[in-house]
């Protein structure tokens, strides 16, 4: 399945879920994710554009998720692939048979709501990476879509940043 979508740095979260609530959205989601990113030693996921991660605490299950980087200038877009895992804790050594580790872990909170056929996730991150400011995501099926959200909750198109967490952690300086 192909992913698209944009950042929106440094939000009023109550201005922007006013915003959402006024203009209809309904709330999908709100809790704490955490992430566990995984590479070899040499990095060659990532030097092939490839994120492996799993993430848990938005499904009944851990999620097992490979995104694969797709050129585009306006948004980040991905091809991602998901499963459902049973056990974390299996899936984690699992990966670790095939020479993968835990390059890095996140965790977030998240609240998510729907505005159409956009997904609209308002992310503040926790612990490592807490120095990131409140940052609105916006997904949809296609780059229009997600500059007609961005307008309808008062941003413009400059606004939007197709940044990855790694440009989020360089761009506030985080190691």
């Amino acid at each position: 399945m192909k992913e698209v979508e944009i950042k929106i740095l440094e939000i009023n979260k109550k201005e922007v879920e006013a915003k959402l609530i006024s203009l209809g959205a309904k709330k999908i989601f709100e809790g704490e994710l955490e992430q566990f990113f995984f590479d070899n030693e040499e990095n060659s996921l990532a030097f092939n554009k490839k994120i492996l991660r799993i993430r848990t605490g938005e499904a009944s299950e851990p999620i097992l998720n490979l995104k694969t980087k797709i050129k585009s200038e306006f948004t980040k877009t991905t091809e991602e692939l998901e499963i459902k895992v049973s056990d974390l804790e299996i899936a984690k050594l699992m990966l670790k048979s095939f020479g993968l580790l835990i390059h890095y872990k996140s965790k977030k909170q998240r609240t998510s709501y729907m505005l159409e056929n956009a997904r609209i996730e308002i992310d503040t991150y926790l612990e490592n990476d807490s120095k990131i400011p409140t940052f609105l995501e916006i997904e949809a099926p296609e780059e229009e879509t997600i500059i007609k959200t961005a307008e309808k909750l008062g941003f413009s198109k400059s606004d939007c940043k197709p940044w990855s967490l790694n440009t989020l952690k360089k761009h506030y300086s985080i190691d």
